[in-house]
C-alpha cells in the first residue's frame, strides 16, 4: 500500500441525525483483489474503527445453507471477524457486477462477482431478518 498522509478532522454523521467528529487521516492507497489481477487507486479516511462491532459474515464457510452459493468461490481473506475497510457507492469501479447468483427466495442473499472478488448481501437466516429489521442507507456527495 502506498499512501500520503494529510491529517483532518472529519465530520460523521450519525443516525438520527448526530454528528461526531474524530480526528482522521486522509490517506492514498492502492488497492488490489487477492489474486492482483485488479487495482485501483483510492482516497480513502483512516479511523480507528469503521464498522463499530459489525462482525464480517464468513459466506465461504455459511454458502452451503443455500443452493445457489455452494459454487460461488467466496475467499476467505481475514483471521480476524473485523471490518477494516468500508468502499462507499462513490467509487464504482469497486462495485462493477462482473457475474451474479440469485436465489428464488425474495429474502434469499445475492452473491456478486465483482472486481475485488466474490461479495455476498442479504441475511444470513430468514428467520434474523424478521427478528431483526435494519435499515440501512448511503449517502454520497
Amino acid at each position: 500500500m502506498n499512501y500520503r498522509d494529510k491529517h483532518e478532522i472529519l465530520g460523521l454523521q450519525a443516525q438520527g441525525g448526530t454528528e461526531i467528529r474524530t480526528r482522521s487521516r486522509r490517506v492514498e492507497v492502492l488497492v488490489r483483489n487477492v489474486d492482483a489481477t485488479f487495482s485501483s487507486p483510492l482516497q480513502a479516511q483512516v479511523l480507528n474503527n469503521i464498522a463499530g462491532d459489525t462482525q464480517a459474515i464468513p459466506w465461504s464457510e455459511l454458502k452451503d445453507k443455500w443452493p445457489h452459493l455452494r459454487q460461488v468461490p467466496f475467499k476467505s481473506v481475514s483471521r480476524r471477524s473485523q471490518i477494516d475497510v468500508m468502499i462507499g457507492s462513490d467509487h464504482p469501479v469497486f462495485h462493477h457486477v462482473l457475474k451474479e447468483a440469485c436465489g428464488n427466495l425474495a429474502n434469499d442473499p445475492v452473491a456478486c462477482l465483482t472486481n475485488l472478488g466474490w461479495v455476498c448481501f442479504g441475511p444470513i437466516l430468514v428467520e434474523e431478518f424478521h427478528r431483526h429489521s435494519r435499515s440501512h442507507s448511503t449517502r454520497t456527495y
